[in-house]
């Protein structure tokens, strides 16, 4: 098994190395606390509802001074505040569920606030690390739900307690309280992009913004660590988002392994199970004819007693999801169909013989060689004698990858291993442009028949049950068969490639 990355590490040194230190860091704003008084308006707006009103404020507050010839600092709310907003940018009943303009205007202020304090003021001045913690609900003394704020003479303008906002949003119906950690967020909202098109469309910018969140944060630190660094002194890097993430309180085993599942949900029932919704029914939206009727609603006469959407609470009888009748006309060309039209069923043919890896064109080189390596460890044969680091060389392909099969002699998991070998042999002839050799088509035909070899002994696979009498969607295939296409298409693609490598010389 290879050793943990260092913290010291910068630099790739295989030829898809690429310098991940950028050429120039942004310079921030430093920051201030906000005044007592504007705090406690904030808080109210909140605790009221009036989000369009205190993320207006808080914009306002933010942004002010910044235009003079000398930037003052800015001025932050707590981090409950932060964390709130962050929230209100994702919950179902501001954003596919918003009974009115106004909530989903809410949503829309609180992320644009977020990318504001983000772009002026930069993760750490606002104190993310803090800000984006994840943690049950009930046990954060950040927004712990029991906690009010004191009034009356013994009231402190610095107590803990005086920044918590009490509303469910804000503590036990957080993102933060309601997801495990970021990891389930990230499953959750992958398994979205396969089944619920528009949860997706919400979770998408909110992870655009998390994850330009972790990079600035890392490269910040990491420019302190070069620059600012005392001898003895804690590496500020380890105070990071991504450390924190990634388990930085030790509880690291088994995070590798979540981490790829997280990244690859697919909305299968595996990834459900293990990356389940964040909020109860969160993929239902609102009836067609309730979202119709609400927009009459929305202004408030105490009088009269209307009081437009503030004292009206979700529940299942006004939601629809995709079995409902009206969900066809209603849900828009950006929802999925539960079942195709016959015309549009794949026809009984076999994969295809030619792939191109289409999702490893969204990762840099160096990245999609180390993902693909760490899939690979898990499923190569023990005899494998695997490289220390993960720097890929067309010496360690021929070694290591090339001529080995899986450590089980399934089906399943000897065509996972010939599509891996296969893709790291692609993305050497891509970058590095593959060079024939006796050395290299000896490894290539040793491994086709060490899988082939391997998986003869068990036909079925393993975790595929009833592989002989389950037929594969659309290939007529039982799924033991099904991985037997995927096994033997791989090898004659490889086999194409090195043929190929050898004609143009």
């Amino acid at each position: 098994m290879s050793p943990q990355p260092s913290l010291e590490d910068e630099t790739l040194s295989s030829p898809f190395t690429f310098r991940a230190r950028p050429k120039s860091l942004p310079s921030y704003r430093s920051s201030k606390a906000l005044p007592y008084e504007l705090r406690e308006h904030c808080i109210i707006y909140f605790e009221e509802a009036l989000y369009c009103q205190a993320l207006t404020l808080l914009i306002s507050l933010l942004t002010s001074g910044n235009s003079s010839n000398q930037i003052s600092a800015a001025f932050v709310p707590p981090t409950q505040h932060l964390a709130l907003a962050a929230t209100l940018a994702l919950h179902p009943s501001l954003t596919t569920r918003a009974r009115s303009a106004d909530r989903l205007q809410a949503a829309n202020l609180a992320l644009r606030y977020l990318r504001l304090v983000h772009q002026h003021v930069g993760p750490i001045n606002a104190n993310f690390h803090e800000a984006f913690a994840f943690t049950s609900a009930g046990t954060s003394s950040r927004r712990g739900g029991s906690a009010r704020r004191r009034t009356g003479d013994d009231a402190s303008p610095v107590a803990q307690d005086a920044e918590n906002v009490n509303t469910e949003l804000a503590n036990v119906e957080s993102v933060w309280a309601r997801a495990e950690d970021f990891w389930h967020v990230v499953g959750w909202a992958f398994n979205c992009s396969v089944l619920h098109k528009r949860r997706w469309e919400r979770w998408r910018v909110w992870l655009e913004y998390m994850v330009q969140v972790l990079e600035d944060d890392w490269n910040l630190r990491r420019n302190m660590a070069h620059t600012d660094k005392v001898d003895g002194g804690e590496d500020p890097r380890e105070g990071s988002l991504i450390v924190a993430y990634l388990g930085a309180d030790g509880s690291r085993t088994g995070k590798e392994r979540r981490v790829v599942r997280a990244i690859f949900a697919d909305g299968s029932p595996r990834a459900l199970t293990e990356f389940k919704e964040i909020w109860r029914h969160e993929p239902l939206s609102l009836k067609k004819d309730d979202a119709t009727t609400k927009k009459l609603e929305t202004k408030v006469n105490i009088d009269a007693d209307i009081y437009g959407d503030y004292l009206h609470d979700d529940s299942s009888s006004d939601l629809e999801g995709p079995g409902s009748p009206t969900t066809s006309s209603a849900a828009g060309p950006s929802s999925v169909p539960s079942a195709p039209p016959p015309s549009a069923q794949p026809s009984a043919a076999p994969p295809p013989t030619l792939l191109s890896y289409p999702s490893l064109k969204h990762f840099a080189p160096s990245a999609a060689s180390s993902l693909t390596q760490f899939i690979l460890r898990s499923l190569i044969s023990s005899s494998a004698p695997l490289p220390a680091k993960d720097d890929l060389t067309l010496e360690v392909l021929e070694q290591s990858y090339l001529p080995y099969a899986a450590n089980t002699s399934s089906v399943a998991d000897n065509a996972k291993v010939s599509l891996c070998v296969e893709a790291l042999l692609r993305l050497w002839d891509e970058y590095s442009r593959l060079v024939w050799s006796g050395d290299l088509h000896e490894a290539v035909e040793a491994g086709i028949l060490a899988r082939e070899g391997k998986a003869k002994r068990n036909g079925r696979g393993r975790g595929r049950k009833g592989g002989s009498g389950r037929r594969a969607k659309g290939w007529g295939l039982g799924l033991g068969e099904e991985d037997r296409v995927w096994l033997q298409g791989s090898a004659e693609r490889m086999r194409r490639l090195v043929e190929m490598v050898r004609v143009r010389g």
